[in-house]
């Protein structure tokens, strides 16, 4: 029979409860009080907790069978949730609450293993003291107590040190992640990455002594991901410069895509977004990340976040003075070009709109603060579409243009300050289904558009047809807006705030 209690947030970690969580998981009260009290010194302090047990937690459950349940020792089967609400519950009022799953802030599980007990959990960005960030989303329906609820953000889960460590979690949190969001991927079990590996090792895999980056990589190949490895090191002998690294890095978190990092020498972490614009100015010691042209959109931020299973789930932390040395990319299949190469193409179009005497396009001479990122071309018309100080005439073009699943796209804001109402004073878009690789326009351009002007590549340049086309010679076709447009940055990849933390 499953036995539920109504407690504040502050009793989680008195002694009554913390013993009674120790005896029915028999796991050291030491244990049990230093795990609880990390999750409790980040959640808002009027959280009320609704405590389960027994709870069937399906990662555990799959380690249990294939490694916990053949030890001498017994282990307990079940696990420990505990869900966390903004309203003051009760049992009486619980069931009779139609509001509910507007106060449902999500839960974590608590595991009977030995030395960590921290499970598969998920907590709304809300339910936390700080939240000074913007991040992926997703979205997870529990049944709680005997109520369906929902709620948003982003899957952490702990490691126990014996069937599953960081490495694993990192899998395991993207593709609960991913599976999600969409059809094309489903959630695993650690018994599905212990045999996809199978082949690859001359040694037992239990207890699992972790995963290499390149293990790690095929894996998420394996399950349908087109990844993508980076790496440095201060020896110069890496595939890219520190600046290209962390340039690449941020361009895939302002794309929405969860990032395994290598921090800290062999520890793997997930990247889910980073903190708030803060409308700073860019540092002096980052010049290594500017040049006469641009200004390094990641040279505006000191602190990435993370889930990091060692710690607690949405951590900010000052990437700066941490040892980073590799991430890998789990991309949609169908996206072919990677951050680097797009950073590369934006500057090949930018010299052929200059050679095409383009000299009202953008003021070549200035300083831009370029922002890159990868989205959905429907999530990209989704935001044209709603944008209010854009006119119609322009979204009649960007709307009906035919474009492919997902787009690359450069933001250039002028100045030296950036805001999260940022207006924005040119946009090139790249078709991120080309792999990159060539420099000719009609490869992979969309538009290229400012306030007041739209150009695209001509369809008809160097095709054979008996109709006359005006213009058929000329590399690209323009439409001068009568109105002029206001174009804000494009938010819709991290949540947050500006989103009020809808997915």
């Amino acid at each position: 029979m499953i036995t539920t209690k109504f407690i504040k947030i502050k009793d989680i970690i008195s002694e009554k409860i913390i013993s009674e969580i120790s005896n029915i998981l028999s796991v050291n009260i030491l244990t049990v009080r230093a795990e609880l009290q990390k999750i409790v010194n980040v959640i808002k302090d009027d959280v009320i907790c609704c405590l389960e047990y027994p709870y069937v937690e399906k990662v555990y459950r799959d380690t249990y069978y294939s490694f916990f349940s053949k030890k001498h020792n017994s282990y307990n089967r079940d696990c420990y949730r505990i869900s966390f609400f903004t309203k003051d519950l009760s049992i009486d009022n619980y069931y009779t609450n139609a509001s509910l799953n507007d106060y449902f802030l999500g839960y974590i599980s608590l595991r009977p293993t030995t030395h960590r007990i921290m499970g598969n959990s998920f907590l709304h960005p809300q339910a936390l003291k700080e939240h000074d960030f913007v991040c992926c989303l997703c979205t997870k329906t529990v049944l709680v107590n005997g109520r369906k609820l929902t709620t948003v953000g982003f899957p952490y889960c702990g490691q126990d040190n014996e069937s599953i460590t960081c490495s694993e979690v990192s899998i395991l949190s993207i593709m609960d992640y991913f599976s999600s969001k969409y059809a094309e991927y489903s959630s695993m079990l650690p018994s599905k990455i212990t045999k996809i590996l199978a082949k690859f090792t001359y040694e037992r895999q239990l207890p699992s002594s972790g995963i290499s980056l390149n293990n790690i990589s095929y894996v998420l190949k394996k399950l349908g991901f087109g990844t993508k490895i980076y790496s440095f090191d201060t020896k110069n002998n890496a595939l890219y410069k520190y600046n290209e690294f962390i340039e690449a890095l941020f361009i895939y978190i302002e794309s929405g895509i969860p990032v395994i990092l290598d921090l800290d020498n062999m520890h793997a972490v997930l990247v889910i977004g980073r903190k708030n614009i803060s409308g700073d100015t860019v540092s002096k010691n980052e010049s290594k990340f500017c040049t006469k042209k641009s200004l390094s959109f990641a040279s505006f931020f000191d602190e990435i976040l993370i889930m990091d299973d060692n710690t607690r789930p949405y951590e900010l932390v000052q990437y700066k003075t941490r040892k980073i040395q590799s991430f890998i990319v789990p991309l949609y299949s169908k996206v072919h070009m990677y951050a680097t190469q797009l950073m590369r193409l934006v500057e090949v179009h930018l010299e052929n709109l200059k050679n095409n005497l383009f000299k009202d396009l953008m003021d070549f001479n200035s300083k831009y603060i370029r922002r890159y990122f990868f989205t959905s071309s429907n999530s990209y018309k989704d935001y044209i579409a709603k944008s209010d100080n854009i006119s119609n005439e322009f979204k009649g073009i960007i709307l009906n243009k035919s474009m492919p699943r997902f787009i690359g796209v450069c933001e250039f804001i002028k100045g030296e300050k950036i805001t999260q109402q940022q207006t924005v004073d040119c946009i090139i878009a790249l078709d991120a289904t080309e792999s990159g690789t060539g420099t000719e326009y009609a490869e992979n351009l969309i538009f290229v558009t400012n306030t007041s002007k739209l150009i695209i590549p001509n369809p008809y340049k160097n095709k054979q047809s008996n109709i006359n086309i005006k213009d058929a010679d000329t590399n690209y076709l323009i439409s001068n807006i009568r109105n002029t447009n206001i174009f804000n940055i494009f938010a819709n990849n991290l949540k947050g705030e500006h989103t009020k933390w809808n997915n």
